[in-house]
């Protein structure tokens, strides 16, 4: 899922995301993505029990990565971690329809299981 520069759409794109964890009873994830300020690579894996992160700064001319920077727990923050299901919730045929929409095997975004 790419998500959009505009704050109050990537806000709506991270409440569908984490209902569709809810959806799927997910107990973890992985998110990756490119940052402009610093610019760069992450990838922030979050579990129940574990959130770990690592950032890789780019060179663009000639591109290059530079080495890993292990990022520490309050850097990563909590908006993360959030979006993993917490206690019961039931979704209604809406919001349902609504997952489908996006992740169902003829979604925008379809979910493959992996493994």
């Amino acid at each position: 899922m790419t998500l959009d520069a505009d704050l109050e759409k990537r806000r709506a794109q991270m409440n569908l995301f984490s209902r569709f964890m809810r959806w799927k009873m997910s107990a973890a994830f992985t998110m990756a993505s490119e940052l402009a300020v610093p610019d760069a690579v992450y990838c922030v894996g979050v579990s129940y029990h574990e959130c770990h992160g690592v950032l890789s700064t780019i060179t663009r001319d000639p591109i290059a990565f530079g080495p890993e920077q292990w990022l520490t727990r309050a850097q990563i923050g909590d908006e993360l971690p959030s979006l993993l299901p917490r206690g019961s919730t039931t979704l209604d045929a809406r919001a349902l329809a609504e997952l489908e929409e996006w992740f169902g095997p003829e979604g925008r975004l379809p979910a493959v299981r992996i493994g």
